[in-house]
């Protein structure tokens, strides 16, 4: 598991390239495929660019409503 500070650092600007390829070129549905706990790390992923999130991790989803309150499109039921 990373840190949200390891994250933003070193992987965070390797998925912002990846998903700017892609949404420069199209690319409709740009999931991040992704699992363990990440509710520490979900205000950075959602700045990645993905538009999709496959956890394989259950995520409370109050918890989750909470942490994104400030990126409302990120949440939906």
């Amino acid at each position: 598991m990373l840190s949200p500070a390891i994250y933003e650092e070193i992987v965070l600007p390797f998925h912002q390239e990846l998903f700017r390829f892609l949404e420069e070129r199209g690319v409709a549905h740009r999931p991040l495929v992704a699992g363990g706990n990440l509710l520490p790390l979900l205000p950075e992923l959602v700045k990645c660019g993905a538009n999709q999130f496959l956890l394989d991790y259950q995520l409370p989803l109050e918890k989750v409503k909470t942490v994104l309150q400030e990126y409302p499109r990120c949440c939906s039921e």
